[in-house]
């Protein structure tokens, strides 16, 4: 048979057989339950033979609904004692309460809190904390002096100091062994000192690190640190070094082995994996103290070990108006207080303890009286540098959306905006359809051309973002138009060139006219929304700063329609559909406020439903 012939015949056969196939079932007909307050329906084992029509609402059986537990709150399966447990119980009565018990007792399991750990780090997705696009190798974004240990065989083998062959960034290394740079005989200072990451020991500090000193020549702030691709280094003047490493050596911070292996350390005490475990940490906080997931968007606290909060203290710290920060003992386990997670004890150094983030960078506003720990739309701060003198104090604290992690890893505006829309309002970004006609483009894309398709929506919340960035090469993170880092006459370089690109007049990310930003060239960093534009359909009350989007995000009810969306699929194992499913995720969103937003309560109420009882 000719190939051609073979390939005619095959194919004649092929749709033959489709021809000659069965028609498809009907497909099952259901009605989604509109109030899922309801009492589940008896559609068990003795409810009868199942039809099509009532397939859809057959519950698992006891064991099953044991078994979906432990998987959704755990990430385990039962017992073979707490199987049989249940199938002993002499009623159907006696197996309920069997099953609310077991979802109380592992909402109170630390293996709970595990569970919500990863799920944080699923939900609230960041990246390593770096600026972003540069090499990671460099990142030195602790604003750290770097402190290491005299070699093994030298006259001060163990001794801390800061060592360096450049004057500026340290002393010479040769001081270990009691000699200058030059090779010349000379005995420097060795101090016990008081370590802020060791409190209550003393260790010993070679050279001038150990000398305490604040302010160095011609009054330079100590606490400023400039670094550089090789080292965190001193402020310091190459002729005249006296700097050192500040009260408890809170300028430095320890650092064995080389240098790049601290820069690559993901090891749990490492500054850089705390940075990137902070969203997700503070989300399990949230669950586990029954504090309102609202929280992660309201809240003027966070959480996070030692050398977390040292990251923050180290930002603050560079504006000189915070140097009152050196006196403050919040290294000392006598100041702890905040609650902890489950896994650690009260005075563990690693243990992801809350803490109001104002106390360690003052530019990260609490709002509340006397600074104390909470969240709320009550929280407001208002500043319009297009007619108002001077500076902001700085921004309200919001929760993830001002902790290091995630601003340091969506490396701009517009990013962080799409970023946490996609995470608390549930949008998705794609490009449009090809039909629709846009106006052509010129320089605004909220406006103008294909762009508008999702900068309409990303631009008005990408504006509360802008007062966080990197500084050039030395990728130190600052806080735009606040303390030393506002727009100087002829700044160029990096950020400040970007800025001028990126914060163009007259768009719907920087609503300020070139005659105010001529007036006032920090004038581009307005970071509210203006009363002619909305988000979500609200109108900002001018609060500045992530917390302003945070507080449109709430106020809209957005927040609480995506988290019990994303709720439902962690726990129940399936998304809703919002095109089919309305009803029932404005009926979830309704129940999780009555609730106070707390996780633990709205997952109770989600194992009783006919979603969780029916299986997927």
């Amino acid at each position: 048979m000719a190939p051609w012939t073979f390939r005619v015949a095959l194919l004649a056969i092929t749709l033959a057989a489709c021809v000659q196939r069965p028609a498809p079932p009907k497909e099952l007909s259901f009605t989604l339950p509109k109030q899922p307050h309801a009492a589940p329906q008896d559609t068990g084992p003795d409810a009868g033979d199942a039809t099509p029509e009532t397939v859809w609402d057959r519950r698992l059986s006891p064991t099953r609904q044991l078994r979906r537990i432990h998987l959704a709150l755990l990430g385990t399966q039962p017992t073979v004692e707490q199987y049989q447990q249940l199938l002993d119980a002499p009623d159907d009565t006696a197996r309920q309460v069997l099953l609310d018990a077991a979802v109380d007792a592992a909402l109170l399991s630390n293996q709970f809190y595990t569970q919500m750990v990863a799920f944080g780090h699923d939900y609230l997705k960041v990246g390593s904390y770096n600026r972003g696009g540069a090499n990671e190798n460099y990142w030195v974004g602790d604003q750290s002096a770097d402190l290491g240990r005299c070699p093994a065989g030298t006259a001060h083998a163990g001794d801390w100091g800061v060592f360096s062959s450049y004057p500026e960034m340290g002393d010479h290394p040769d001081y270990c062994d009691n000699q200058d740079g030059d090779g010349n005989t000379f005995n420097p200072p060795r101090r016990m000192v008081e370590p802020w990451w060791a409190p209550g020991t003393m260790i010993p500090v070679l050279g001038r690190a150990g000398a305490g000193n604040r302010t160095g020549y011609n009054n330079r702030d100590c606490g400023h640190i400039n670094t550089s691709l090789r080292n965190s280094s001193f402020d310091d003047d190459r002729d005249h070094p006296e700097c050192s490493c500040g009260p408890n050596l809170i300028y430095c911070r320890p650092v064995e082995g080389s240098w790049s292996d601290h820069i690559n350390n993901h090891a749990e005490d490492s500054q850089r994996r705390q940075a990137f475990e902070e969203p997700a940490r503070l989300f399990a906080h949230l669950a586990w103290h029954d504090r309102p997931l609202s929280d992660l968007v309201l809240g003027n606290y966070s959480v996070g070990p030692m050398y977390l909060q040292q990251m923050y203290v180290r930002m603050g710290r560079q504006n000189s108006a915070n140097a009152a920060l050196d006196d403050v003992r919040w290294w000392d386990p006598a100041t702890w207080q905040g609650p902890q997670d489950p896994l650690h004890t009260a005075q563990d150094p690693l243990a992801w303890r809350e803490f109001v983030v104002e106390k360690r960078n003052p530019n990260l506003l609490a709002l509340t009286a006397n600074s104390a720990p909470g969240g709320g739309l009550d929280r407001t701060y208002t500043f319009d540098p297009r007619s108002n003198a001077g500076e902001p104090l700085g921004v309200g604290a919001a929760g993830v959306l001002t902790s290091m992690g995630a601003l340091s890893s969506f490396a701009r505006e517009r990013v962080r905006g799409a970023r946490w829309l996609e995470t608390f309002a549930c949008r998705q970004f794609a490009p449009p359809p090809s039909s629709v006609q846009f106006n052509p483009y010129r320089r605004d894309p909220a406006t103008e051309g294909v762009c508008q398709h999702c900068h309409v929506t990303i631009d008005p919340a990408s504006i509360h973002f802008k007062r966080w960035e990197f500084m050039g090469y030395a990728n130190t993170p600052l806080m735009p138009g606040v303390g030393p880092w506002k727009w100087a006459p002829g700044a160029y370089g990096e950020p400040w060139d970007r800025f001028t690109q990126a914060f163009a007049y007259d768009t719907k990310l920087t609503p300020v006219t070139q005659a105010q930003i001529t007036a006032n060239p920090n004038a581009r960093f307005i970071d509210f929304l203006p009363p002619d534009q909305q988000l979500f359909g609200q109108v900002s009350d001018g609060t500045i700063g992530p917390l302003g989007f945070g507080k449109l995000l709430v106020r809209s009810g957005e927040f609480d329609l995506c988290m019990v969306q994303k709720l439902f699929e962690r726990f129940v194992g399936r998304r809703l559909d919002p095109s089919i499913e309305q009803e029932v995720i404005q009926a979830f969103a309704t129940r999780f406020v009555e609730d106070d937003r707390q996780l633990r309560a709205f997952v109770r109420f989600l194992m009783t439903t006919d979603h969780f009882k029916r299986g997927l």
